[in-house]
């Protein structure tokens, strides 16, 4: 049964799907590759961790790491993937965990399927050590296709050719809230809401279609390559599908 949240509307956000699932997504490791150059301490904790394929990646490179999430059967899976003992069922509002044990957090795709964002990462100021990292991936609002469908009368509309479903992303608040299936983000919104929760920001990044979730060929391959190289160029990159943030918890 799929995951959901009511909102005092009425409306529903639902929960979403995991970032990876092999560890070759190309998606999952440009994530990993933003964080190459920092200098991060070695106790990394994801939330919202569905089937944990980073927390995999991060393990070979020396982290001690946790994963969190509400939905049972992706950590079933995530543990017949080779996650044994690192993974917890609990939601990001509240997590049974002792404060200030982590130096690395990941959001990859979260805040939009959350119940409540603010709740999140309260939780995560809790659970970092003064000056830890936070690094949270969200849907870029600016880019032309919704891409977690809609909802209508409890009927999911999917997206089309697998893309998403064109413009319904730019759609005004109220439109939006009735209809769509996650939160979606600009770069101003979601860096508000980190500072007020007490956050600075270091890097401000964007992904551009990776096709990961397409028939992989020499033509795919290619079509990559063009949207990796309009990527280089700052006002297109800004409509790229993810927002990535990486902040540092402000020491007190």
């Amino acid at each position: 049964m799929e995951l959901r949240w009511k909102r005092e509307n009425g409306s529903c956000i639902f929960g979403g799907a995991p970032v990876g699932h092999t560890g070759r997504e190309i998606g999952l490791l440009l994530r990993l590759n933003l964080l190459r150059d920092l200098q991060i301490g070695k106790t990394v904790l994801s939330i919202g961790c569905g089937l944990a394929v980073e927390l995999l990646l991060l393990r070979k490179r020396g982290y001690n790491t946790i994963g969190l999430d509400p939905e049972q059967s992706f950590l079933l899976k995530g543990k017949k993937g080779g996650n044994a003992d690192d993974l917890i069922q609990a939601i990001g509002e509240q997590t049974p965990l002792r404060d200030g044990i982590f130096d690395l957090i990941l959001l990859f795709e979260v805040l939009e399927h959350v119940m409540n964002p603010a709740l999140v990462l309260n939780e995560v100021d809790r659970l970092l050590k003064p000056g830890g990292i936070l690094f949270v991936t969200v849907p870029n609002r600016f880019y032309p296709f919704e891409t977690h469908g809609i909802q209508v009368h409890q009927k999911q509309i999917h997206n089309f050719l697998g893309i998403g479903i064109p413009f319904f992303s730019m759609a005004p608040s109220f439109l939006r809230r009735r209809f769509e299936r996650a939160r979606i983000y600009t770069k101003a919104e979601l860096a508000f809401l980190l500072r007020r929760h007490c956050f600075g920001l270091y890097i401000i990044e964007y992904t551009m279609p990776t096709l990961d979730n397409a028939r992989q060929t020499h033509l795919t391959r290619a079509i990559r390559h063009v949207f990796f190289s309009l990527g280089r160029v700052p006002f297109v990159k800004e409509l790229g599908p993810n927002i990535m943030m990486v902040s540092v918890k402000r020491k007190q």
